[in-house]
């Protein structure tokens, strides 16, 4: 086991390399380059056209890309591999679910894996990946390392999708002061040309297509040099039916594994109906509150109703709830189907009655349904300007 000082020395050693091009006299980068590539990775996968909810991060190190990672819609399983066992250890609290996690839950199950283990060993675990990044890595690679790397990621693994980023040496030319390679343990750094020739033999052989691009622009001028890093993007030929490896093997060692708070979003029905529950349970208190106000008020002569009346396209004036009913007939459907109100004979209203409104649980299970609903899309507003003189309270937002 290392000591701390040897992991805080490798840590340094590490920040080194992820912002290796901020330390030259040359250009500048804004955002620095390592959070370009990052953000180039992620847009790279939203973009692709392929559900991918399962990504690896070969050589994962902070996991800053797995931090990112993990906010793309639809992923539900992510695994971080890295060779070097105390960056892993010591990084995997960036991974934790924190507070907000909490509160504001996802929709889809979430687990984040953290492994120990070489790019070219097989495991098992990780024989579903949709997609696999090497964000940075290829160029710390040993020759007999890189050799067999094509074999495990595309024939073994076999992913739909697998990124690829690596300096581009044509740029090195603008570090006035660089001598070598970019970082000490860079076993070596491709051209365009080179990285391309090899990209290209694997597309060919394993049945893929690539395609290239990069992040850091050059200054006006420079152009030609490309940009400071570069990146090919692998897809699977989608006439290549994928194979399953049927290989027992966990060389892997799992360092840590996190499964995040997820809340289901329920069915645009049940959905419905919540929202229907809170709104009518608030219009009712609205005219609760007003026929309290009228016993007290002394002087008044007027008449308290027995029911309450809520028309239907009132209702429909909540964009939470129009959104689900185009109209008043679809909303009409709706409520009879759900058996739980008593419209008017004319099926445009909704009748709720006096003795219904003052039993004592109605207003609290009403509330308290409404609480689960999803955050306001829209505005009640709509409410104010229909000639109602029930008006909405300020904390409405505090409970939908």
């Amino acid at each position: 086991m290392a000591s701390s000082e040897q992991v805080k020395k490798q840590l340094e050693q590490l920040t080194q390399c992820t912002k290796e091009e901020e330390r030259y006299d040359g250009p500048k980068f804004s955002p620095p380059l390592y959070v370009q590539r990052y953000q180039q990775v992620c847009e790279e996968i939203k973009g692709c056209g392929l559900e991918i909810k399962q990504i690896a991060d070969f050589g994962c190190a902070e996991c800053k890309l797995l931090q990112r990672l993990k906010y793309l819609r639809g992923v539900q399983r992510l695994v971080g591999v890295d060779i070097d066992r105390n960056l892993v250890d010591w990084n995997q609290n960036r991974l934790k679910p924190i507070l907000s996690d909490f509160i504001h839950r996802r929709e889809t199950p979430l687990c984040v894996q953290l492994f120990c283990g070489s790019v070219v060993e097989y495991d098992q675990r990780l024989a579903n990946m949709d997609a696999i990044t090497l964000v940075e890595l290829i160029e710390h690679l040993h020759v007999e390392t890189l050799a067999a790397l094509p074999n495990m990621i595309f024939q073994q693994l076999q992913p739909s999708l697998v990124i690829v980023t690596t300096p581009n040496k044509d740029y090195n030319v603008l570090f006035k002061d660089l001598k070598g390679m970019r970082h000490w343990d860079h076993k070596f750094e491709w051209t365009r040309q080179e990285f391309q020739n090899w990209c290209n033999v694997i597309a060919a052989k394993f049945s893929y297509l690539v395609r290239y691009s990069g992040v850091g622009d050059p200054p006006p001028g420079s152009e030609s040099v490309g940009r400071c890093t570069q990146i090919a993007v692998f897809v699977k030929n989608k006439q290549q039916l994928r194979k399953s490896l049927m290989i027992e093997s966990r060389p892997y060692e799992l360092i840590a594994s996190f499964d995040y708070p997820y809340e289901p979003k329920p069915h645009w029905e049940t959905q419905l109906l919540l929202e229907m529950q809170y709104y009518v349970c608030f219009l009712c208190k609205q005219y609760e509150i007003e026929r309290q106000q009228l016993e007290a008020d002394e002087g008044s002569g007027g008449e308290v109703t027995a029911c309450v009346k809520i028309p239907l396209k009132k209702l429909l004036l909540f964009p939470k709830i129009s959104k689900h009913c185009r109209d008043v007939e679809e909303l009409r459907k709706f409520i009879l189907s759900t058996k739980q109100w008593v419209l008017d004979g004319k099926g445009c209203s909704i009748l709720i009655t006096l003795d219904t409104i003052q039993e004592s649980h109605f207003f609290d299970n009403g509330f308290h349904v409404g609480n689960g609903c999803e955050e306001n899309t829209g505005t009640d507003e709509a409410f104010l300007t229909s000639g109602s003189n029930l008006p909405l309270p300020e904390e409405e937002e505090l409970w939908t």
